[in-house]
């Protein structure tokens, strides 16, 4: 109230200043206050009596309609830890089924957890914002879960696989680790506002295996448990396709490998495939 009547003060102390600088439009005089604008009017001259009436009144800012800003998009967006969750499993020949000579490697789909950590990722514009160039660095994790109760023999050229008799494992797996780079380009129908946008994004993803292990959980008259480190003949690199797609904040995302999951002659003829959830998307 004390801010008000200051202004108004304010207002009429301004007036004859604003007779002098009003020009022959008889727009307003605008005083812009935080909270509050006073907007000073001329009422037509009296020209007998030689002076100028004035109305005063008050907006709130709030209720004063400014023109929105033109959006601009920016050049470059950077992502932190964009992460993605789903289940993964393998291909023989367009099939979920092992070769036969590695049936017994048979995997549990429900049970196969694929984790890619997008450690960075930006997004260059390519048009207003809507099209992005996206590519990154992260850390991909695939769990292939046996169904059988199965070692992978350490160091064997090619792959062997063994029965345990001597422990029931409660948990047996293959793990894989790469380092990621990937390469997509990124639809997104409104950049301005990404709460209500659809997504869709499509590219390549490359690999580098820097790790792999056989995990194994067992009971015997207590909780055991172990990890063998090996490379079991993995391939090196690998490539992938990977799509992305949603709308707002929910997207999901697949991939699909077409490179050899092991190395020529040396394991079985895989192929990975991978499906899931983007917990935090680009």
């Amino acid at each position: 109230m004390k801010t008000k009547i200051f202004t108004l003060t304010l207002a009429l102390a301004l007036a004859s200043f604003a007779q002098a600088q009003k020009d022959s439009t008889n727009e307003p005089v605008v005083i812009d206050g935080k909270r509050f604008k006073v907007l000073i009017y001329e009422k037509d001259k009296d020209s007998t009596a030689g002076k100028s009436e004035w109305n005063f009144e008050t907006k709130n800012n709030d209720d004063i309609v400014k023109p929105d800003k033109p959006f601009v998009p920016k050049t470059v967006i950077t992502k932190w830890n964009v992460m993605e969750l789903g289940l993964n499993n393998t291909l023989s020949n367009n099939s979920f089924e092992m070769p036969t000579a590695y049936a017994n490697m048979e995997l549990e789909g429900a049970k196969s957890i694929n984790f890619h950590w997008g450690i960075i990722q930006q997004g260059v514009n390519l048009i207003k914002g809507k099209l992005r160039l996206i590519y990154g660095l992260g850390v991909e994790y695939n769990n292939y879960r046996f169904k059988q109760n199965i070692d992978l023999v350490k160091d064997s050229r090619p792959l062997e696989t063994v029965l345990n008799t001597q422990h029931e494992y409660t948990k047996n797996k293959l793990v894989t680790q790469y380092i990621t780079v990937p390469l997509m380009l990124n639809y997104k129908s409104n950049p301005k506002d990404p709460d209500n946008s659809f997504n869709f994004s499509a590219g390549i993803q490359a690999g580098y295996l820097y790790g792999a292990h056989q995990k194994q959980k067992w009971s015997d008259g207590g909780k055991e448990k172990r990890k063998i480190k090996d490379d079991y003949n993995l391939a090196d690199y690998r490539f992938g396709y990977v799509v992305n797609f949603g709308y707002s904040g929910f997207n999901l995302y697949a991939k699909y490998y077409p490179t050899p999951m092991f190395k020529d002659n040396r394991g079985p003829d895989l192929n990975t495939v991978a499906a899931g959830i983007i917990i935090s998307s680009f």
